[in-house]
């Protein structure tokens, strides 16, 4: 094993959103890797010289942009990273990055035998044992919490504790045995350096200063529930774990005072289990005039506690509701009522909070019945303001109950991962291969098969569903009210029979003007001269808000500027839909018509000027 004086360790944050995202977003404070900025501060303190190399920094760089064989992205990768001549190199891991780390690992072994490749985080933790049994290049993986092994590290390098002697450590002994020692009580969060960590490395030196973003700070760890589908709790230890709400609040105040961010995100899986701690938090941010967001569950949550987090500057919550069934909320370990989900989210609405809402489908004894209530859920929030939501397939996560129950049905779509523009300029073909050979540890990319539905049936629902909630919201709230979403979107399917789509038929809804013109057609010939013409009048309205605003897209505060001057000719409806009050359609058609008639002579004016 390699000591420190073969040269510092470099602790490396591999690409995370994909390159085309983070060409588009530039720097921003929120790519920062909290974990290995934490590990930085640790070696630092316990002797050892440790720098940072960020791939996603390293990515959107100009330098990196203009080199001439950027597509061999791994080899260019391998060389910038060999290139810091580090003694040791360790990468943080996610379920998504994992891929990609294997293959840099890989790289940078055979190129140097002699550096010192090691992991952390959670997917490192999760399949420890079997990435040191299928990846020989990994020396070791530090799994769990990192504070807990930092000071014996520098033992580890200098040869003077074994790898047996390090708590929480995954490794090969002499004889290439595979061995995992022991794992320490969760540290007392109480304990660490109060300090704000250093983000230096992430100053946004390409913009203008006042264009600022957001820094995240941790706010805790863990979280106390059991869903069945989520790693966090293994991870964590089902424990939840809350900083001191003052020395919180005081690193919030000196990375205000250092950084100056637009908003500071609060890192915790469920930051407001405990109510009482939380109302002291917004009391405390209150006095400092500081914008937050942070992640939340919906039956932790009252509107006493959701008023004073907006007084406090909350502005943003994230809400995993996952389903709008009740079985299926029951059979993850999720019980939630889909009523008390209503409640928070339209209270939320009601008082200026954001929700991001997250749904998932394609469970593997989910049934179009259980998918019909979670999309009607979800597009009752999608009309209320204040409101973003994201809608994704499952993922089956190592370590999990369901990845335990099911994994006898993973299922690889080579033809569908690189379904997403953010990853375009990855190396498809080496991924793949590896994906292919590895189904455990890079589970992340692949789909539990069901009986009742297949992989391109749940993507194409995804994708029908996004285009109309964004462009055709109300259209669909109301068109919800008198027909099933699955049955709206299997209409649009030309020959549907079953939930069982061809690659060929996915490809087809790829393309958003064919989601919008089969849409067009089946509102028409259903709505147009039915006495549910409020629906078609609706549509004509939001299709007109589409087609003009597709030549000015790229203006967003113009396009928004449109969309501002429909709802101000037509108030009264939108409101109504909103708040779920649209009892007799006949009673608005009259006025609505001749409000959409005046707002179309407008955006027709506009548009020409």
């Amino acid at each position: 094993m390699n000591d420190l004086k073969s040269g510092p360790v470099l602790l490396v944050n591999p690409v995370n959103r994909g390159l085309k995202g983070i060409i588009r977003n530039g720097i921003l404070y929120e790519n920062a890797s909290v974990g290995l900025l934490i590990i930085e501060s640790e070696f630092k303190k316990n002797g050892i010289k440790a720098e940072i190399l960020d791939l996603n920094i390293l990515c959107s760089s100009p330098e990196f942009q203009g080199q001439p064989d950027r597509r061999n992205w791994y080899d260019l990768i391998t060389r910038e990273i060999l290139g810091r001549n580090a003694g040791s190199i360790g990468f943080t891991t996610m379920a998504s990055n994992y891929v990609q780390v294997m293959i840099l690992s890989e790289k940078i072994k055979k190129l140097r035998p002699g550096v010192h490749i090691f992991l952390g985080g959670p997917q490192a933790t999760l399949t420890a044992e079997k990435t040191l049994e299928k990846f020989g290049c990994i020396d070791f993986i530090c799994c769990g919490e990192f504070e807990s092994q930092a000071n014996y590290i520098k033992d580890l390098f200098n040869h003077t504790k074994k790898p047996g002697e390090i708590p929480n450590l995954a490794y090969r002994d002499e004889n290439g045995t595979i061995k995992r020692t022991g794992a320490q009580k969760l540290i007392n969060l109480g304990s660490l350096d109060p300090s704000p960590l250093n983000f230096d490395l992430y100053r946004q030196k390409d913009r203008a200063n006042s264009q600022k973003s957001y820094i995240a700070v941790e706010g805790g760890r863990g979280c106390p529930f059991n869903c069945s589908f989520c790693s966090t709790k293994i991870f964590w230890q089902q424990s939840f774990r809350l900083k001191n709400i003052n020395s919180l609040v005081n690193e919030i105040k000196q990375i205000n005072e250092l950084y100056s961010p637009k908003m500071i995100n609060i890192l915790h899986d469920l930051f407001t289990v405990n109510k009482k701690a939380i109302k002291k938090f917004c009391a405390a941010m209150k006095t400092l005039n500081i914008k937050w967001i942070c992640s939340s569950r919906i039956d932790t949550l009252d509107r006493d506690t959701l008023q004073s987090m907006k007084d406090s500057g909350c502005i943003d919550i994230f809400f995993g509701i996952e389903s709008g069934d009740t079985n299926t909320l029951k059979q993850i370990n999720k019980n939630i009522r889909p009523e008390k989900s209503e409640e928070i989210i339209n209270y939320c609405s009601e008082i200026g909070i954001q929700s991001s809402v997250s749904f998932i489908i394609g469970f593997p004894f989910e049934k179009l019945g259980s998918m019909e209530n979670s999309l009607k859920l979800l597009s009752k929030f999608i009309v209320l303001p204040h409101v973003k939501f994201a809608l994704a397939h499952l993922i089956p996560l190592p370590g999990t109950e369901i990845s335990a129950q099911y994994g006898g049905r993973f299922r690889f779509y080579p033809e569908l991962y690189f379904d997403s523009r953010e990853i375009e300029r990855i190396e498809p073909e080496l991924e793949i291969r590896y994906i292919r050979e590895n189904p455990e540890l890079f589970s992340f990319f692949y789909f539990i098969d069901s009986e009742n539905f297949n992989f391109y049936y749940i993507r194409t629902v995804i994708h029908i569903f996004e285009f109309l909630a964004y462009y055709f919201k109300n259209t669909l709230y109301l068109t919800s009210k008198k027909m099933e979403i699955t049955d709206l979107i299997n209409s649009l399917i030309p020959g549907f029979r079953q939930p069982f789509l061809t690659h060929e038929e996915y490809g087809y809804f790829k393309d958003p003007e064919n989601i919008h013109r089969r849409f067009g057609e089946i509102i028409t010939s259903y709505f147009e001269n039915s006495r549910d013409c409020l629906i078609f009048s609706l549509f004509r309205y939001e299709n007109d808000l589409y087609t003009y605003g597709r030549s000015i897209r790229q203006n967003t505060a113009e396009n928004e500027s449109i969309e501002k001057s429909y709802e101000y000719h037509i108030p009264k409806i939108l409101m109504d839909i909103r708040k779920g009050k649209i009892l007799d359609p006949s009673q608005y058609r009259e006025n609505f018509l001749i409000s959409l008639s005046r707002a179309d002579n407008q955006l027709k004016v506009s548009i020409k000027t």
